[in-house]
């Protein structure tokens, strides 16, 4: 398990209690029978090797009662890969966490949040807001909409957003009330990811939205009475335009206003995302960017990415760019 993902498990407070319970287990006892030393190579499934002094050790593990963890929760952490079984008998089960000190790290995190160092590093340009959507990512709780026209950059930042554990990425015009209600109650997010918020126009939908951001509550029906649900949430959003957002929603947030990539730098935002995220060759890179750019005119970076997850030759381009061309399919 990535420490990405495990940093994503462990925002769960039931789950951060478990690993608590089982770290201070296993450091409280598992040392070397010889030397005390905690440091070992494992040789088998319960056989450890001391690389102070070499002696082999055997260490079973605990049991659910040994950390006061439901055997339930710690089926779950199995079938996630945190632990793995390491003995069964007639008393019962015992287990091992798989690394120690990936458990430590995603535990030492803020709330469990982690923040990938090439967080961003496929958009061109930008490193002033670069910097100001990284204290989001860290933490700070303050809300932004980027408002600009197609390849401009803002639904990179947000797909980009999307990679932290925790976020939650909705496109306004496709959701409904319920649907951002929901996201809220059922998946918790620290982060909301708002893609064409000028399209959020029902009173409904604005309600939670603005109820969400200030004063942070969300309104939940439980048993015909309306319960007020509390959360910590910061929105990060995009929209091609300002006009029919209320006031009283931009006022919530820090409005920057972006401006369209000119050809060139689009080319190189089309490489940039081809090789670092999609593993493509530089020359299939730059071929696929020159044929999206200057021949289907598309602003859109996501249809080279699309283009080029469809090819794997640049004869293939070649025709999927003359099939789009014919249609007129995939414009950005």
């Amino acid at each position: 398990m990535s420490l990405e993902a495990l940093s994503q498990l462990v925002r769960k407070p039931e789950i951060r209690d478990a690993l608590k319970a089982i770290l201070d287990w296993c450091e409280n006892n598992i040392a070397c029978r010889n030397c005390g030393g905690k440091d070992f190579t494992r040789k088998s499934e319960y056989v450890y090797i001391c690389n102070r002094c070499g002696y082999e050790n055997v260490f079973l593990g605990f049991r659910w009662d040994d950390v006061g963890v439901k055997p339930q929760l710690l089926y779950k952490l199995v079938l996630e890969g945190v632990l793995r079984v390491t003995y069964r008998s007639n008393s019962g089960t015992f287990y091992m966490l798989r690394d120690p000190d990936l458990v430590r790290k995603a535990l030492s995190l803020p709330e469990g949040r982690y923040v990938p160092p090439d967080l961003f590093d496929v958009i061109h340009g930008y490193e002033d807001i670069k910097k100001v959507l990284l204290k989001i990512a860290r933490g700070a709780k303050f809300n932004v909409l980027m408002v600009g026209p197609p390849s401009s950059g803002k639904s990179l930042f947000l797909h980009e957003l999307a990679r932290l554990p925790g976020s939650y990425l909705v496109v306004a015009g496709t959701s409904t009330q319920a649907g951002i209600r929901d996201v809220l109650i059922e998946y918790e997010p620290w982060l909301l990811l708002i893609d064409e918020m000028e399209k959020v126009r029902s009173p409904k939908e604005l309600s939670v939205l603005l109820s969400a951001l200030d004063p942070g509550v969300v309104v939940v029906t439980m048993r015909k009475r309306r319960v007020y649900k509390r959360i910590d949430l910061r929105v990060v959003a995009a929209c091609n335009s300002t006009f029919g957002i209320p006031n009283e929603l931009l006022s919530r947030f820090l409005v920057f206003r972006l401006k369209p990539y000119d050809d060139d730098t689009l080319k190189s935002v089309i490489i940039h995302v081809l090789t670092g995220r999609e593993g493509k060759s530089r020359r299939f890179a730059e071929y696929v960017a020159g044929k999206v750019v200057d021949e289907l005119k598309a602003r859109d970076v996501r249809t080279a990415i699309q283009v080029a997850r469809a090819c794997e030759t640049l004869e293939d381009v070649d025709f999927m760019v003359e099939v789009m061309k014919k249609y007129r399919g995939g414009l950005g």
